[in-house]
């Protein structure tokens, strides 16, 4: 499990692209860990990468390009090639089972207080 927070180098001009710019760097750095691990243990592909927003998965496994997307800069498109080889595999994860939510979006009590132990199984 990697977290990184950074500044995005270029502006998105909705969530979906910033999300979708937010998995092509977290493709990057699952392949490093994958490259550095595979040397000591065997390890089997694909690798999974878990999403929480469904149009930048769209994005990634869809090659389009339309008036929407064509502004985006190439860079961030490498993540289609290795979802097309089967490197990695994008799962979707809705709200109600995403414990990071809990740290970034306001949520209604119910919604906290289900998320809140799986949030502390993780420090045990």
């Amino acid at each position: 499990i990697g977290w990184a927070s950074k500044k995005q180098a270029t502006v998105a001009l909705s969530s979906t692209e910033a999300e979708y710019m937010a998995l092509s760097d977290a493709t990057k750095e699952t392949l490093y860990v994958y490259h550095l691990i595979k040397q000591f243990f065997p390890l089997q592909l694909p690798v999974p990468i878990n999403i929480d927003n469904k149009g930048a998965g769209y994005m990634a496994e869809n090659d389009i390009n339309n008036k929407r997307t064509k502004h985006i800069d190439t860079r961030y498109h490498m993540v289609r090639h290795y979802i097309a080889v089967k490197v990695v595999e994008l799962f979707h994860v809705p709200t109600e089972a995403n414990v990071a939510d809990i740290l970034t979006k306001p949520l209604g009590p119910e919604v906290f207080i289900r998320l809140l132990p799986m949030l502390l199984k993780c420090f045990k």
